[in-house]
């Protein structure tokens, strides 16, 4: 029974079925310096136990210090959630690359929108909507106030990681 558990998880949380998360994500995102960082932190949001079991929807009016007040078991465990999800989220991007949905320069992330074929995640579909909604919580806000109104500040020094 463990083994079919894991064999499941392992055909819903790969790369091909991850990317698609990212991408979406960064559909929406506005391009600016050092938004590769936020890609560290896409996953271990939309993807809390607790979040997914209640189907939970990022509303696009909330602002993201009201969110985290509002929703305190989103944020528990971010951490460790990061370093679960890191190496995947590593995948995803390089994948994202090799496709061409997504480039890189330097530490900034940009969307290519010709590219319209990743969204057909048969898995994920409220994922995908929530990680576009999840821009909208960032709004003009800096990466460095994102990741401290988060508490995962930390993640700045893991850049020769990525």
């Amino acid at each position: 029974m463990e083994q079919a558990y894991n064999d499941i998880l392992t055909i819903r949380n790969n790369v091909f079925t991850l990317t698609p998360i990212l991408v979406s994500f960064y559909s929406e995102c506005k391009q600016k310096e050092d938004n590769l960082f936020l890609a560290l932190i896409v996953l271990p949001l939309l993807f809390n136990e607790e979040w997914v079991e209640k189907k939970q929807v990022i509303r696009v009016d909330s602002r993201l210090q009201t969110w985290v007040i509002d929703n305190k078991f989103r944020i528990e465990g971010l951490p460790s959630r990061i370093e679960y999800f890191q190496n995947i989220t590593f995948k995803c991007l390089q994948y994202a690359i090799d496709m061409k949905w997504l480039t890189i320069d330097g530490t900034m992330v940009s969307y290519n929108q010709n590219k319209t074929e990743w969204n057909n995640s048969i898995f994920y579909k409220e994922q995908i909507d929530n990680a576009k909604n999840l821009n909208k919580l960032f709004k003009d806000m800096s990466v460095a106030d994102i990741l401290t109104i988060l508490g995962v500040k930390d993640i700045w020094k893991q850049e020769s990681n990525i």
